[in-house]
């Protein structure tokens, strides 16, 4: 087995954290000794997956919905809806950010450290996408293009592009160097307008780009009814770099109505992302992205709407110039395997090995999911011996 080896089928949980206060995200650090996570009591709380021992980073004063770390792992960078970036020591015995910037006006919705070990960027309230020194804080870019409130801000692994998401679904692609959008991808399917309460809705809840850069995905919601009550679809993308054309949708089986919270790319080429339900529960979706499984769902959603289109004498006295082909839409991908969770998940992550999934949910549990095979116990050793 490598290290890479998971089973979705077979995950179940091995572990389980108890904090008082609902969950906003979660982290592995990048050496896999501890898991990170927000909350709603404005702390950052870190435990030590191998002893349970527990550390509190207290400086924010709201929300922390993004976690990320430097290269070498040594800083944690936490990202605050108080507008504020913190950078800390990751394995700090007693926590105390070393320094709190303020990156933005209104939330601070995301921050990600640039490959190269130098740089972060951010994007928040103020529609800004900004690019900081990691080792002074400086700020080296300052770039505006968003109308609505971009949500997350990624690097691509070539350092020199980020990907940005905003409210109303709109994906700007910036050179840094540059420090100007260099082309912007139209996701309409991931926003929404919420009638009852007269607001638009939408905006990437997480974003990964793939290690090799060749795509990226976005998790959030579609076919907005009642926001406010958890009435609309979960849903992910998946984007062609190359091509900045969207590959596909990415559906949980169920059809439950909430929110995707988490999307993360495995080593193994397989796709899992985390759902909060409308009821109050959760799970953890997995999906098979590869070139074959995208192929045969455009194919079977082609061929069901051809069968669906019944022929008219309308349909058949349009001219040439009427029917201008479009483009065909992305052909959606249900999730091939679910694990229920008992609780709303607001975040994920994988841990570095692959083996494991650390989930943030709704009622203060982190959960620590294996992706493999129980481990007999003694007694059921005994019972197969027995036989």
């Amino acid at each position: 087995m490598n290290s890479f080896s998971a089973i979705p089928e077979a995950t179940h949980e091995i572990q389980r954290f108890e904090h008082g206060e609902a969950l906003t995200t979660c982290r592995f650090s990048p050496d896999g000794r501890y898991v990170f996570a927000g909350a709603e009591d404005l702390a950052v709380h870190r435990w030590d997956v191998s002893t349970g021992t527990t550390a509190t980073f207290e400086g924010h004063e709201s929300w922390v919905r993004r976690i990320d770390f430097s290269v070498d792992g040594n800083q944690l960078l936490t990202a605050g809806w108080d507008g504020q970036i913190g950078f800390w020591e990751t394995d700090g015995e007693n926590p105390q950010p070393h320094h709190m910037l303020k990156a933005h006006r209104g939330f601070a919705r995301w921050v990600h450290a640039s490959p190269d070990g130098k740089s972060i960027a951010t994007c928040g309230n103020d529609l800004r996408v900004r690019t900081w020194k990691l080792k002074n804080y400086k700020m080296t870019a300052d770039m505006g293009g968003h109308d609505r409130h971009p949500y997350a801000v990624m690097y691509h692994p070539d350092g020199d592009h980020l990907a940005s998401e905003d409210l109303m679904g709109w994906i700007h692609i910036w050179d840094t160097h540059r420090r100007r959008i260099a082309s912007k991808i139209h996701a309409d399917i991931m926003t929404g307008y919420d009638n009852k309460f007269a607001a638009d809705m939408g905006g990437a809840r997480d974003m990964e780009f793939h290690p090799d850069g060749s795509r990226f995905a976005c998790a959030g919601i579609s076919n907005v009814v009642n926001s406010f009550a958890g009435q609309q679809d979960p849903l992910a993308i998946l984007v062609d770099w190359n091509t900045k054309q969207i590959e596909c949708h990415l559906e949980a089986k169920d059809k439950a109505t909430g929110v995707m919270w988490g999307v993360s790319f495995h080593p193994n080429g397989f796709v899992a992302c985390g759902i909060a339900k409308q009821n109050g529960s959760g799970s953890i979706e997995f999906f098979k992205v590869d070139k074959e499984s995208i192929d045969s769902a455009r194919v079977e959603q082609t061929t069901e709407k051809a069968n669906d289109e019944q022929p008219s004498s309308e349909a058949n006295d349009k001219t040439d110039e009427d029917s201008s082909e479009s483009k065909p839409a992305a052909p959606t991908l249900k999730s091939y395997f679910s694990v229920a969770v008992d609780k709303c998940v607001r975040g994920m992550d994988f841990s570095p090995d692959g083996k494991q999934i650390a989930v943030a949910c709704s009622d203060g549990t982190l959960r620590i999911l294996e992706m493999n095979k129980k481990a007999e116990t003694d007694s059921e050793s005994d019972k197969k011996s027995e036989g």
